[in-house]
C-alpha cells in the first residue's frame, strides 16, 4: 500500500486545521497578553546567554534579543 502525502498549504481538515492553528498563534503573540509573554521569554534567554558568556557578548546578546522582539511582538 502507497502512502500519501500531502504537499505544505493542501486543502482537507488536515491543512485547514493547521493553518487555523496558525492563525490563532499570530493572534495570540500580536496581543498585550502575547507582547508580555513573548518579552519575558526573550528576556529570560537573554539572561541564560549572559550567564553562559560570562557576560563578554552583552551588546551583541541585547541586539538579538531585540532583533527578535521587532519579529514576534507588537512593540
Amino acid at each position: 500500500m502507497a502512502t500519501v502525502s500531502r504537499a505544505a498549504g493542501a486543502t482537507g481538515p488536515e491543512g485547514e486545521l493547521a493553518v487555523g492553528m496558525m492563525d490563532k498563534a499570530k493572534d495570540a503573540l500580536n496581543s498585550d497578553k502575547g507582547e508580555q509573554v513573548s518579552d519575558k521569554g526573550l528576556d529570560k534567554a537573554g539572561q541564560i546567554a549572559d550567564q553562559k558568556t560570562g557576560g563578554t557578548h552583552d551588546a551583541q546578546i541585547d541586539k538579538g534579543r531585540d532583533l527578535a522582539d521587532g519579529k514576534l511582538g507588537t512593540e
